[in-house]
């Protein structure tokens, strides 16, 4: 699946709230076996484990645009796993660098919507595709325009992510990251900042090789 619970910091909510277990054992007496142990669970910082059959994954609700209540990530618009978090944002404080986006769910009446420019209206390119998705879970589908604005554009938006097996996490992502939580002007100079510390890095590792060359 893609992304009443505690609210944290007014704009993070969890689907799930799970107490750390500790490690236990009884000693057995000589008639019965010894129980097994449990395993010590860790939980992941903000966000919520919902799943322990597959890979885990975190439900975060991003309440507006403001850094406090947004998600602030870039994402590979390839694979929709996170390539960055920025500072401060619901992303960041969720541990959400290298998890994959799955699934969003708006809310369920439309006037409670927004843009950043305001109340979502029937003038605007996503109305009538909110009003029939509203109160639904939705696969995120990384090639569809739709639901990459969705994602940027509409507030609040609670959406679901997958830890990413490692084997994943070592691709690449390519420069042309998608901009989660910014407005348009910003993520163009955000855009153009990832790009030139991209540049500096593959400069900085073809000088590197250079010299062991010699």
């Amino acid at each position: 699946a893609l992304s009443g619970a505690p609210r944290i910091s007014e704009c993070a909510t969890h689907c799930l709230e799970l107490p750390a277990k500790s490690v236990s054992a009884t000693a057995a007496s000589s008639s019965q076996q010894p129980a097994p142990a449990a395993a010590a669970e860790i939980l992941p910082k903000m966000g919520s484990l919902c799943s322990s059959n597959s890979s885990a994954k975190k439900t975060v609700h991003a309440a507006g645009f403001d850094t406090t209540e947004n998600f602030k990530f870039t994402y590979n618009p390839e694979t929709a796993i996170i390539t960055e978090c920025f500072r401060g944002g619901l992303a960041e404080r969720s541990g959400l660098l290298d998890w994959q986006v799955k699934s969003f769910k708006l809310p369920s009446s439309i006037e409670t919507i927004r843009t950043q420019q305001g109340p979502l209206n029937d003038g605007d390119e996503l109305y009538t595709f909110a009003r029939g998705n509203l109160g639904k879970e939705v696969r995120f589908d990384v090639r569809k325009g739709e639901h990459q604005r969705l994602l940027r554009d509409l507030r609040p938006l609670t959406v679901t992510f997958a830890e990413v097996p490692v084997t994943a996490q070592q691709q690449r992502p390519p420069v042309q990251a998608a901009i989660v939580g910014m407005n348009h002007g910003r993520n163009l100079d955000m855009h153009a900042a990832l790009v030139g510390a991209r540049e500096e890095e593959e400069l900085r590792l073809a000088l590197e090789l250079s010299k062991h060359e010699k």
